[in-house]
């Protein structure tokens, strides 16, 4: 498919990371997950129909592989998308920055995603991006349906928690990618970052801050993030 609004679309796919949580010696975006295609890949040909222009980050180790950007090159070629590769920050938030910084002024909408997430569905997407266009902050995200407990912090570190209290989880979702947002919005939010002393782990948080509205788009599909290995076998026998 091609997106009626693909040219209003530039993209951040976030993929500098290093995944020790997955107990790898590869990084989970390399890992292969479909027909010799690797994490990274499926995500970027997820969305390639949806951006005019995709920038993605890269761990440092990789920025000069260009065997690597060949195949990323080919993908987003066959949708008509241009692609930019930059190596990425200290943490997310700085990926953020640098990528903002080459595409900030090529469309005047963008979406950030992470790589991770390989199962996103075009349809939830397309559902993402035009509320984007209407209301300027969107993300996809589900209903909590587990019941949540809040637990103690006061333990020394590598000792047994134990439940604080349980939360209501009505009202309460969880936040996924891809998160779109009109791109001066988001150029007013991060700037507007810069000033608080505090780690942001995605980015509705900043529009938050602003005081602005960001809308949440149910994700009707599964799109999980690929953190550990048996989230990674589970999206090979899924996609």
């Amino acid at each position: 498919m091609k997106y009626k609004n693909k040219k209003l679309f530039a993209s951040i796919l976030l993929a500098a990371g290093n995944s020790q949580r997955l107990g790898l010696n590869i990084a989970k975006q390399f890992c292969l997950l479909k027909d010799n295609l690797s994490v990274l890949e499926i995500s970027l040909k997820n969305i390639s129909p949806f951006a005019e222009n995709i920038i993605i980050t890269l761990p440092v180790s990789e920025i000069q592989n260009l065997e690597l950007q060949n195949k990323l090159k080919v993908i987003a070629q066959n949708f008509k998308t241009n692609l930019f590769f930059i190596s990425g920050g200290q943490n997310r938030f700085e990926s953020v920055l640098k990528a903002f910084e080459i595409i900030k002024d090529k469309n005047p909408y963008l979406f950030i995603h992470d790589s991770a997430r390989a199962l996103t569905s075009a349809f939830d997407l397309e559902n993402l991006l035009d509320l984007t266009i209407e209301y300027k902050a969107a993300i996809l995200a589900q209903p909590v349906s587990d019941t949540i407990k809040l637990s103690s912090n006061s333990e020394p570190e590598n000792t047994k928690k134990h439940i604080q209290k349980t939360i209501s989880r009505n009202n309460l979702w969880a936040a996924q990618t891809p998160q779109a947002f009109e791109t001066e919005l988001y150029k007013k939010a991060l700037n507007n970052a810069k000033n608080y002393n505090c780690e942001f782990t995605d980015d509705a948080s900043l529009i938050e801050l602003l005081g602005e509205k960001v809308y949440l788009v149910e994700a009707k599909h599964l799109n999980f993030k690929i953190t550990n290995l048996a989230d990674l076998n589970l999206a090979r026998k899924i996609i």
